[in-house]
């Protein structure tokens, strides 16, 4: 019996669909970047989950202030 070399051909798209997960935080479909007790999040609710932890008045994006 003669050996060979087994080559594997990979497909990038689907390497790339499975990759992605649903956020728990806007519902898209987005890779990972982080966890917040036990819940995946998408790079721009883990930034708004840093936002609000660090609990500052100043570091709030878009925020409205009526003179």
């Amino acid at each position: 019996m003669k050996q060979r070399e087994a080559v594997l051909m990979l497909d990038l798209e689907e390497a790339h669909h499975r990759a992605l997960r649903r956020c728990h935080g806007c519902g898209a479909y987005a890779r990972p970047v982080g966890e917040v007790g036990g819940r995946l999040l998408c790079e721009k609710c883990m930034e708004k989950a840093r936002r609000e932890s660090e609990g500052g008045e100043d570091g709030e994006i878009g925020r409205v202030i009526e003179v």
